[in-house]
This record gives C-alpha cells, sequence and structure tokens, in this order.
C-alpha cells in the first residue's frame, strides 16, 4: 500500500490498517488519528507534524523516520519498536509505552507527560527539554540516555542518512559528525551544520546557502564550485579544503580558519573575513576578498597574485 491508497481508504472510513508496511514515504501533515496500525512496518516513513492521537500502534516496528512534531496523544505504543527515530518537539503526552523498545532515537522537547514506559527499554536517546511529569518509569532500562541541554547532544551519522533526514525535512544537524565522503552536488541550503565534524567530505558543486556552519571542523572538504552563499563559517576550521570558484557571497567568515585552503576564482563579494586565518593560502583571482579586520596573514597568494610573506595582522 502506499501513501495514496492509505489517505484515500481513511478518506473513506477505513480505520484498520493491521501490518501495514510503508517503506520511504511522505505523509508530512496528514491526518490519521484513531487509525489501527497494530504490527504495521515504518522505514524512512517522514510523519512531520502528522496527527497519529489515540492510534494502535501496539507492536508496530519503526526504523530511521521522522515524527518531529507528530502528535500521539493517547496512542497505545505498548511494544513498539523505534530504531533511529527522530521524535523532537512530538506530543507523546499520557501513551502506553510501556514495554517498547527505543534506541538512537532523539525525543529532544517531546511532551511525554502521564506517560506509561514501564519494562522499557531506552538506550542511546536524547530526553533533553523533554516534559517528564507524570511519567511512569516503573522497570524501565535507561541505558547511555542524555538529559543534556541540545549544544552537547552527539551523534554520529552516516552520509546517506544526512541525506534522507535532510530530504524528510530535517533541517538540525548540530555536534553530529559525518561518516562517508561523498555528498557531492547534494542540495543541503539552510542546513545546520554548527559545530559538526567533517573530515575531507566531498561536497563539490553542493548548495550550501544560508547553511550553518559556525565552528564546524571540515578539514581538507572538497566545496569546489559550491554554493555558499550567506552560509554562517565563523569560527569553521576549512584548513586544506578546496574553494575553488565556490560561491561565498555574503559569508560570515569571521574567526575561520583557512590555512592551506584554495579559494582562487572564488566569489567572495560581501563576505566577512573579520579575524580569519590565512596562512599558505591560494586567494588569486578571488573576487572581492578583502582581508578584514583582524585577519592573520601569512605565506598567502592575494587576489592580484602577490605573495604575502607575512606574517601580518590587518588592522
Amino acid at each position: 500500500m502506499d501513501a495514496e491508497e492509505l489517505l484515500r481508504r481513511y478518506a473513506a472510513g477505513e480505520r484498520d490498517f493491521t501490518g501495514l508496511n510503508l517503506i520511504n514515504t511522505d505523509l508530512t501533515a496528514v491526518n490519521l488519528s484513531n487509525a489501527d496500525f497494530k504490527n504495521a512496518e515504518f522505514r524512512m516513513v517522514n510523519l512531520r507534524n502528522a496527527n497519529l492521537s489515540r492510534a494502535n500502534l501496539k507492536n508496530s516496528y519503526w526504523e530511521e523516520s521522522n515524527l518531529q512534531g507528530v502528535n500521539l496523544r493517547g496512542s497505545d505504543l505498548e511494544g513498539v519498536v523505534m530504531r533511529d527515530v527522530i521524535l523532537e518537539n512530538a506530543e507523546i503526552a499520557d501513551t502506553n509505552l510501556s514495554n517498547a523498545d527505543i534506541s538512537e532515537s532523539n525525543l529532544m522537547g517531546a511532551n511525554l507527560s502521564g506517560a506509561n514506559l514501564s519494562e522499557a527499554s531506552l538506550y542511546i536517546v536524547g530526553l533533553s527539554s523533554a516534559n517528564l511529569e507524570r511519567v511512569i518509569f516503573r522497570n524501565t532500562i535507561l541505558d547511555e540516555v542524555s538529559f543534556d541541554s541540545p549544544e552537547r547532544q552527539y551523534r554520529d551519522i552516516e552520509s546517506p542518512k544526512l541525506l534522507r533526514e535532510y530530504a524528510a525535512g530535517e533541517r538540525n544537524f548540530a555536534g553530529i559528525r559525518v561518516n562517508g565522503r561523498s555528498l557531492s552536488g547534494a542540495d543541503l541550503s539552510r542546513i545546520n551544520l554548527s559545530k559538526a565534524i567533517l573530515i575531507a567530505p566531498n561536497l563539490s558543486g553542493g548548495n550550501l546557502s544560508n547553511a550553518n556552519l559556525s565552528g564546524a571542523k571540515m578539514l581538507g572538504a572538497n566545496l569546489s564550485g559550491a554554493n555558499l552563499s550567506r552560509a554562517n563559517l565563523s569560527g569553521a576550521d576549512l584548513s586544506g579544503a578546496n574553494l575553488i570558484r565556490a560561491n561565498l557571497k555574503g559569508a560570515n567568515l569571521k574567526d575561520a580558519i583557512l590555512s592551506g585552503a584554495d579559494l582562487s576564482e572564488t566569489d567572495c563579494e560581501g563576505a566577512n573575513t573579520d579575524n580569519v586565518i590565512l596562512v599558505a593560502t591560494n586567494l588569486r583571482a578571488a573576487k572581492g576578498f578583502n582581508s578584514g579586520v583582524g585577519a592573520f596573514v601569512c605565506k598567502t597568494t592575494i587576489p592580484d597574485g602577490e605573495f604575502i610573506e607575512g606574517p601580518d595582522w590587518v588592522e
């Protein structure tokens, strides 16, 4: 059954979808309240902001799915299995989660008030800012569960999975470590990768316009031809990065480290370069690049081809 058929049958009054199997399906903001999804399987399903209140989800299986902002109030989730599921800011109040098995999932900011987690198992789950009033934790296993603030959350993610989550509507990947290098040509506009770790990623030709890359470590990144217009790269470490012919118009490069980076033929019109570090950097033919206040320049080729031995600080 695909999404279209499911919604058609639901609209016709059907509520019994026991054993349903949905894969790679977009059901953003749909209303499926009171539906029976007992023993159903959901893989790579986007139910962001959907209404599943009072649904029967007993013994259902969820994997790599986005339920951010979903309404599950009053639903029966007894025995549910969730692997790598986003439940950030979800409404899970007064639900039955007894005997649930939830692992590597994000419940930050979720409302769990009155939920029953008896005999449940939570492994590598983020619960920062979650509402846990009146939650029943009878014989509940909490293994590597984090109640820390969001900025301290941390997880590894494979690049294909990052692309899937982004396509499903997720934009916040702050503080993650991306494994796998191939993101060439990807559209990741407005993504939040602040303080993320991406070692030698291939983002050539990608769209990172308006992205938040502040404090990110992107050593040896291939960003040739990438669109980084209006991106926030403040404090980012781009040592050894390939930025040839990239678009950095209006980007914030304040405090960024560009040691050993190649920015030849890059468009830097309107970029903020205050306190930028330029050591052995190639800026030949870079358009509109001006070293900002406090910039450190050493052994660098500037846009007109002149070699600056340095060290020199721009006042």
